[in-house]
């Protein structure tokens, strides 16, 4: 049996699928995760999933991945900034190092002469080439040396032994007493030094450090400048009292609004029935912050 084909007969051939569409919020998160703009990546990526899942859209796995990039890039960068402080520490202060602004009275220390910044501790029982006498206002080389001279002469009566300072820095300068007695070194702990009594100078009118002010004495233009404060009478006009000071905890740099909180909480555990008016905390700036973690707490 033959079986004819039909003069004509409809075929229609089949449509293409069509690829499904990214999500456009998914590739923006990618990019910014990869950018680690975490506080950006991080709703995109979250609107992407949302939007997605109602849909059916590709690029969960591009939100996923901005995500993930958005949290686990800047842990990564910061334990790397960590990680490289204190290396830098390791080798600018190793431990048994102290800074030359930073001892504490009587302590010992060798390596004066050609020091940079930090010296190794030793024990005032042996031989040592200078004890810490403490530190002066000075705002210059003159200032230093006769605030350093005037200090060893309160300290000792012995007329063997001579002083060292470093310049000023901060406004301050450290004092220490040199040269004596056992082949130029001394020789014991307080063998000829007694605490080192405060300094009182003549700062009235001067700039200095806003952590180096006396406390309890007053200062003006506390929101003037960077770091310094000038010297004023409390019976005059004035815009703060110095409570005290303390040091934070070294470390990475915390961050302009965490080093604000740290000051502030400081300062009130500390000083807090002190502060009779407002409570106004200076704290170093990300610059000095390697080598400068000193909170002043004024009362303003």
């Amino acid at each position: 049996m033959n079986f004819a084909p039909p003069d004509s007969y409809d075929w229609t051939p089949p449509r293409p699928v069509s690829a499904r569409r990214t999500e456009p919020f998914a590739i923006v998160a990618l990019i910014l995760g990869v950018l680690a703009c975490f506080p950006i990546a991080i709703p995109f990526a979250a609107a992407a999933l949302v939007r997605i899942k109602r849909s059916g859209d590709a690029g969960r796995a591009l939100a996923i991945a901005g995500l993930v990039m958005s949290i686990v890039f800047p842990l990564a960068g910061a334990g790397v900034v960590y990680g490289g402080v204190r290396l830098y520490e390791s080798f600018v202060r190793p431990d048994g190092y102290v800074a030359v602004d930073h001892a504490e009275v009587g302590d010992c220390v060798n390596g004066l002469h050609g020091a940079d910044y930090y010296l190794p501790l030793v024990s005032c029982d042996s031989p040592h080439e200078g004890e810490f006498l403490g530190t002066v206002l000075a705002r210059d080389d003159d200032n230093a040396e006769e605030g350093c001279a005037d200090l060893l002469e309160d300290t000792t009566a012995d007329d063997e032994l001579s002083f060292l300072y470093f310049a000023p820095a901060d406004g301050r300068s450290p004092c220490y007493m040199v040269h004596g007695v056992s082949g130029g070194k001394l020789v014991g702990s307080g063998a000829s030094a007694r605490p080192a009594p405060k300094v009182e100078e003549q700062i009235e009118g001067k700039l200095v450090h806003a952590t180096a002010l006396p406390e309890g004495r007053c200062a003006k233009e506390l929101w003037d400048g960077d770091k310094e404060v000038r010297v004023v009478s409390c019976a005059q006009s004035h815009e703060g009292v110095l409570r005290g000071v303390f040091d934070l905890s070294p470390g990475p740099w915390p961050g302009e609004e965490r080093i604000e909180r740290l000051a502030a909480e400081g300062c009130e555990e500390r000083f807090g029935d002190q502060i009779k008016g407002e409570l106004w905390a200076y704290h170093p700036a990300s610059y000095h912050w390697i080598d400068e973690q000193r909170v002043a707490c004024y009362d303003t």
